[in-house]
């Protein structure tokens, strides 16, 4: 990540609250490294201000734990082990699956498309193994679905724990398992079944789609990690298919992105 964020300070809103806005979302989409360190100063290069309302913006994700505090003030993105990597995904399992559940009777035929269209982009990625976008298009999707159950609990609840988990992301992506097709299937019959218990508004079965989609992921954390490296393609992705197509339903496997 090149860390610029120029040009995306606007002067009607509190620097300090854009300042948090930017450093959190790209925190969840993984684009630090785990372990990174990080400098407010350069941070304030960065984002064209003072070190005040950058200071203000760690300061609070440090306490929602997305940052370490130094002793020595400086800041480090947080490893994540295991342990806690479980027990968020298992979190995450009961407060999605409920948020799904909700969402089945919210859900309007527009937030639908744009499912279906994170969910085309997301497989497209993942062929292309451009895993940063991957990363970034799964949560939309998964984020999407959260703000559909028209719960704001809910909705900072699930943000909370993507933000937590984000530092494990760079090891998980890495292994997913088979080659392009075969991440990608698996990855789409998890999604599909999710927009197909939306479609035909069944709570149920959204929470029971979602919950599988997560618990399928606690297989990634339970194999090893062979430090697999990837470079990103600098080709840019078109979308060949309709996003309608990935209505499509498919068999679901053991493993996924979650």
């Amino acid at each position: 990540m090149g860390d610029s964020f120029l040009g995306k300070i606007q002067a009607s809103v509190p620097k300090q609250t854009q300042v948090y806005d930017v450093l959190k979302q790209a925190l969840i989409e993984a684009q630090f490294e785990p372990g990174r360190m990080i400098s407010i100063r350069a941070l304030a290069t960065s984002f064209g201000t003072s070190t005040m309302p950058v200071r203000e913006a760690v300061t609070r994700l440090v306490t929602e734990r997305a940052l370490e505090a130094l002793p020595n003030r400086g800041l480090r993105v947080p490893t994540l082990s295991q342990a806690e990597a479980l027990d968020i995904l298992r979190v995450r399992a009961v407060l999605e699956g409920a948020a799904a559940g909700l969402a089945a009777k919210e859900i309007t035929a527009t937030e639908i498309l744009e499912l279906e269209r994170h969910e085309l982009e997301l497989e497209l990625a993942v062929k292309r193994r451009r895993f940063p976008e991957a990363v970034q298009f799964n949560l939309k999707f998964h984020l999407g679905v959260c703000r559909a159950s028209r719960s704001q609990t809910l909705v900072l609840l699930i943000e909370s724990l993507y933000l937590r988990a984000a530092p494990r992301v760079h090891r998980n992506i890495r292994l997913i398992p088979g080659d392009a097709a075969g991440q990608t299937e698996y990855i789409r019959a998890a999604h599909v079944a999710i927009l197909n218990a939306l479609r035909r508004a069944d709570p149920k079965d959204a929470r029971k789609a979602m919950e599988a989609d997560i618990n399928g992921a606690v297989n990634l954390e339970t194999q090893s990690d062979p430090a697999a490296l990837y470079i990103e393609p600098k080709a840019r992705i078109r979308l060949r298919r309709s996003a309608s197509s990935s209505a499509k339903p498919v068999n679901r496997r053991t493993s996924r992105l979650g």
